[in-house]
Parts: C-alpha cells; structure tokens; sequence
C-alpha cells in the first residue's frame, strides 16, 4: 500500500481558471471606476471652495467685466494679509482702497506674472477694477513710466510746481504721491539730506518715495569750537555755532570738530526722524594735522575760494584735516562747486571746468603723478553716483526754465491732504507790483530789513539750516532761498521743514502745526 506524498499538487480544471481571471478583471474595472469618481469629486471641491487658481470666485463674470472701470494710479498701501490695495488715481486724485484675489491678473512692464509682493509702493500701474463690489480686476505695471533711484538734493520749485531733476525739470500737481517709511508725506518733508525715488509719466512727476530718510545731530559742550567747523561724514560741513543742530541722513559716521588746528573726532549712528547727541567737550585737546593741495585749474585765470576765503590756485595751499567748501568760477564757464577732504600730507589734483551751463558742474579731478592719494573732492551733484533710470523709461525734455512774472499770494495755505494744513504761510508784500521770483535755483540773498517770522508752535527751538534761533514765537532776518527750519522741544518728536523763501519785499509768516509727543 502506497502513501500519499504530502507536496501533491493538485491540477486546476480549465473553467475555474477562466471564472478567477474575470473576477481579477472586474475588481481592476471597479478600482479605476472609484479613481475617477474620486478625482471628480475633488475637482468639483477645489471649484467650489476656490481653492485653484483659476477657480469661479475668482474670475470675474462677464456682466461684471462690463461693469468694470480702467484707471491708472499710483500704488500707496498693499496689506497682503487681508487681501486690500489702496491706490490714488493719477488723474483725478481720488483714493480707491480695493479687495483683490488670487485670480486677479497682475502683471510687471514686460507682460509676465507678477506676485503682489513684488509690487514697490510709489509704483504706478494701469489696473481695472468693479466699483461695486470695490474689487480688482487686473493691475499692470505702467509700460510708460520712468523711475529715477537714488536722487539726492532734488530741487522744488513750489511757485511752480516744478521738480529738477540733474538738469531736467519736470512738473507735478496736487495729486503727486509722497511716501515715507509707507507712510503719506508732504513736500516739505522732503529734505536735501534724502534719498528718493521718483516715478512719473512724459513730463510730470507722480510718486516720491523717501528710500533713505533723515536724522539730527545735536552738539553740547561745544562752546569751545564756536567759530569753528563740524563735519558729519561728507554730508553736512557747517560753521559751528551755539546750541546748533545738523539734519543729517540716516546712517553711521564720523563726526569730526575743530578749531585754531584742534579738535577731534567720534563715531555716531543717525537714526531716521531721531535726534542723536554728541558731546564734543572731551575732544579739546587733540591737534589737528596739516596737508598741502596743489590745484591745477583750467582755465588758469579761474577765480578760487575755500571756506569762503579766495585763495591763489597758482601756490601750494594749506589746509588742516577735515572737509572744505570749493568754489571755482570763471567768466564763460559752468561754476563748480563741492567739497574738498583733506585726508594726508600732499595731493595734486587737475580739475577743468566746462564751457557754459549752470552752477554745480561735475567735474572729476584727476590725479597726477605718482603722489599718494590725500584729498578728494566730492561735487555737490543732485543725483548720487549709484542713480539710475530704469533702461525701459523714456525721458521727455526738460520742462522749459523760462518764467513768467506773477504777483505774489498775500495768504497761502499748504495742505497735508487727509490731515489737513500742516502749516500756513503769509507775505506781506508791498504793493501790487510785487513779484515773485521763480529761480529756486539761485543762490539766497538777503532781503534788506524784511523779516521772517516763526510764530507757532509756541515755545519750541527754531534752528533756521542748522541754526539755533529762539523760542517760537521768534523773527529773524529775512533771506530768498531753500531753507530748512527745524523745531524742537522737550518731550515731543524733532521735525524739521523745508520751505522756499520768495526774494519779494515784505515779511513773510509761518505757522507750524502742533508737534507730536514722542514714545520716550
């Protein structure tokens, strides 16, 4: 009797073979079924819910494109958290504060996708937008606008509404857009000390950004080096004089005083709207260095001042350590003006100036020879080094410099828009003849006994360019020109103010608005 082996296999019979392969087919057909309805079913979800890109509630429909309005405007506010642009219309000055979703087409000057994170405030763009529901449609970065970055000392021309720019002139309007820190500003806010970015479209101005703002310096102990100079980096050179204070641009320097070859020097930080105090009493003993400037200027019959004494170009100057005001002019050629730093014991620089133009000239020195660098001169340009125009701008003509005589405004009030007037302004002019000098650009002069008057707010210092003038109310002798007027007071906020002074006859009166309690 054999034994059944226990690995037997046991044949499968061809019909059960076929049964188990239909029934592998069916539950691969069900599994596919369930995918696809799966999918369906999320597509479904994501249109609902608008989760997608491209979803419904982010499109606009086609009664509302109907319904929508094209504008272009200047970007003023962008909170990307709750979704809402605030924008300021071009033409007419109107604020629109519009919802916006991920579906809205937003684009940069060349057409492609753009996120809204990269949109720079002070920006202008052409948009659409529903007014019903206060939403926006599309919003593209202007094809037509130009940008200037890096704009130092820009010159305003309030009499008429003109900003310079370098050499070019360009006019603005009420609507012009003013930022700081995304923050709306005045023009006079603006200070010589800033750094700008300026946008605008043909021949007007539209947006200034105030990229690099300003700060004070204020010295104590600094009876000693009255008369004196002070010197805050390469950006402010001034005659030291009681109880002064410096608007500076924000940043870190070295401040250096001196006088009769003795003085020193300390490192400080100026913080943007700030005041910085520096005690200078301890710098009394230290001696200043001397160094010799040999100055080779064509034309050689170039008249040449440093610090306001005419000197003999001719001969081997002397001059202590520290920064220098030059000036050279010649008849028939552009005027040069900048700043002389003396660094070492010797330097001989060539400078030539150029034929016709204005004040303010750049002009490179080049070095001769061998010698060891000691001096540099840095002209008082109204573009930095580093300023630019963006390659895709197209730059108009200067507006035209001429101007046209207008009798003077016996009251005027300058306005911060949703904040009301900042300050007002009155002259007192003479008679009807009177009238206004347009030429910012001139050098200040005085204007006999006329006077100007600070008359709030009450009680705060008054430094006229740096200055120290009195408690408001005060008066102080009138002079044409660009002036900043700095207020301070114990316990608020420094502000300073840039204001241009007609060259008329009469006195003219400011009224500041209250200041601001400082955090302290």
């Amino acid at each position: 009797m054999r034994k059944q082996n226990k690995n037997t296999v046991y044949s499968q019979k061809p019909g059960e073979k076929q049964v188990q392969k239909k029934i592998i087919k069916i539950i691969y057909l069900c599994f596919v079924l369930c995918m696809l309805t799966a999918c369906s079913a999320n597509n479904k979800k994501e249109t609902n819910t608008g989760l997608s890109t491209g979803a419904n509630s982010d499109k606009v429909s086609e009664d509302e494109k109907k319904a929508t309005t094209e504008d272009t405007a200047v970007v003023m506010a962008i909170d990307t958290k709750n979704k809402i642009i605030k924008l300021q219309s071009i033409t007419t000055g109107e604020n629109l504060i519009l919802n916006y979703t991920g579906g809205c087409d937003i684009r940069d000057k060349y057409g492609e996708i753009l996120s809204i994170n990269r949109v720079e405030l002070g920006e202008i763009v052409e948009f659409s937008y529903v007014a019903s529901k206060k939403k926006m449609y599309s919003m593209y970065i202007s094809k037509t606008a130009w940008k200037y970055t890096g704009v130092e000392n820009l010159k305003i021309n309030e009499m008429e509404n003109v900003m310079s720019i370098a050499q070019d002139k360009y006019q603005y309007s009420s609507t012009l857009v003013i930022l700081s820190e995304e923050e709306k500003a005045m023009i006079m806010d603006i200070n010589s000390a800033d750094v700008l970015t300026l946008r605008g479209i043909d021949k007007k101005v539209c947006s200034v950004v105030i990229a690099k703002g300003h700060g004070y310096v204020k010295l104590l102990n600094e009876d000693s080096f009255i008369g004196g100079w002070v010197e805050v980096g390469q950006e402010a050179v001034k005659p030291v004089t009681k109880d002064m204070m410096l608007v500076v641009p924000e940043g870190t320097y070295t401040i250096y005083i001196s006088k009769d070859g003795v003085g020193g020097s300390k490192s400080i930080t100026v913080n943007r709207n700030e005041e910085t105090l520096v005690d200078v009493g301890d710098l009394k003993g230290e001696e200043i260095p001397l160094g010799s400037v040999k100055l080779n200027i064509t034309p050689k019959e170039a008249k040449l001042t440093i610090d306001g004494k005419e000197m003999d170009h001719n001969e081997l100057i002397t001059l202590k350590y520290g920064s220098h005001k030059i000036r050279i002019t010649a008849d028939g050629y552009a005027d040069y003006s900048g700043t002389l730093k003396v660094k070492e014991t010797l330097k001989e620089l060539d400078i030539t100036l150029e034929t016709g133009g204005e004040t303010n000239t750049t002009v490179t020195p080049t070095p001769k020879g061998t010698i060891t660098p000691t001096v540099s001169i840095t002209p008082e340009a109204t573009i930095t080094s580093e300023a630019t125009i963006t390659p895709e701008a197209t730059i108009t003509p200067a507006v035209s410099a001429t101007t046209t005589p207008t009798k003077a405004p016996v009251v005027s009030i300058i306005s911060s828009g949703e904040d009301g007037a900042d300050y007002t302004h009155s002259d007192e002019a003479n008679s009807e003849d009177d009238v206004m000098s347009s030429d910012s650009d001139s050098p200040t002069t005085s204007n006999g006994s006329y006077k100007i008057y600070i008359a709030e707010p009450e009680s705060a210092e008054v430094y006229l360019d740096g200055n120290y003038m009195g408690l408001a109310p005060v008066n102080f002798a009138k002079t044409s020109g660009t002036h900043t007027i700095t207020l301070r007071k114990e316990g608020y906020k420094t502000k300073s103010y840039t204001i241009y002074v007609n060259d008329e006859s009469g006195d003219s009166t400011y009224s500041f608005s209250e200041m601001v309690k400082s955090d302290d």
